[in-house]
């Protein structure tokens, strides 16, 4: 929006100011500025979050060029066109995370601004203008990159923070709720199969009343390493509160889940909890042989794990219908 409203008004003040100093003949100026104007009326109407990545990058070329062509119109009388450049190299800044694509941009803007200095077809006081506002480009299109970085930074951080557990740094219910309604759509359109598992860490509450709650959350904290250690890189670890974790396993079988659970009880035995080794009842469920919507699915994971936990064996998933706990978003 910025590039279009400044495509749109940047040529229009140009030609006032040009104007009222009795500048070159007005139809050059005209043919320049309606040009420059409809290009950012264009911009301003293009469907920009439905373009490929790639659209971004014609954007600032396309200025450049525009603004180019208005400094060899206005000829002798170019200066302030020149100084169009310096909202192009800001945007620039603004517009791209990665540097190199900010350089890029950069270098292809310094040409275009350098030729009337390189070509001598420039007044004097333009080529003068292009070497004092080529650096200041330079200079506001860095100052203006790092503070996007920061912003983009923080941004990040507090994004993560949003979607995290403050205690074991695995994810948190927000965003298991959010990746299971996107996976449950990524595999209802691939007819793959979809896991949800769920944890519940035995012995927890006599640990923290022998222990105290500082050894409770050491435990939790280890736990949750374990997990995050043992899934698959594409599975989803988080804590839904307590000390009852998930795991969003995508595109496994049954043959799968059974290894990855298996190795998860493996390496949550390594996890000194009071004296004893960890363990926990899991229960888990498929999409879509298990559920078919996200609530129903996680829903029978509770069932299963609940049931091991009853159960002599709570590192063996029971088998055929169980009773449904009502479990809520």
């Amino acid at each position: 929006m910025a590039a279009g409203l400044g495509l749109l008004f940047t040529p229009l003040l140009a030609m006032l100011v040009l104007l009222a100093i009795d500048g070159p003949p007005v139809s050059p100026l005209i043919v320049v500025g309606a040009t420059t104007s409809l290009t950012g009326a264009v911009v301003l109407l293009l469907p920009w979050r439905r373009m490929p990545p790639w659209a971004f990058h014609v954007l600032p070329p396309l200025a450049c060029l525009l603004a180019t062509w208005g400094v060899a119109v206005a000829e002798p009388d170019a200066t302030v066109i020149v100084w169009t450049y310096l909202l192009i190299g800001p945007l620039v800044g603004f517009a791209f995370e990665r540097r190199a694509f900010v350089v890029v941009h950069l270098a292809f803007l310094s040409a275009c601004m350098l030729l009337p200095v390189l070509t001598g077809e420039g007044s004097p006081d333009t080529q003068g203008t292009v070497l004092i506002g080529l650096p200041t480009v330079w200079a506001l299109t860095a100052v203006v990159a790092i503070l996007r970085a920061g912003e983009l930074r923080q941004a990040r951080l507090l994004r993560d923070q949003v979607r995290s557990d403050p205690l074991t740094g695995v994810g948190n219910r927000r965003l298991l709720d959010e990746r299971l309604d996107y996976e449950i759509l990524r595999h209802h359109r691939s007819g793959e199969t979809l896991a949800f598992v769920t944890l519940d860490l035995n012995r927890f509450k006599a640990v923290n009343d022998e222990f105290g709650h500082p050894t409770g959350d050491d435990v939790l904290r280890r736990a949750a390493a374990a997990l995050r250690e043992t899934v698959r890189e594409s599975d989803t670890v988080a804590r839904q509160g307590g000390d009852e974790f998930s795991v969003l396993a995508p595109d496994i079988d049954a043959d799968g889940i059974e290894r990855l659970v298996g190795a998860l009880h493996e390496r949550l035995a390594t996890v000194d909890a009071g004296g004893e080794p960890l363990t926990a009842a899991v229960g888990w469920a498929f999409f879509p042989g298990d559920a078919d919507d996200a609530a129903s699915l996680m829903a029978a994971a509770d069932a299963h794990q609940l049931a091991a936990k009853r159960g002599d064996d709570y590192r063996t998933r029971t088998v055929g219908p169980v009773s449904t706990p009502t479990r809520t978003r």
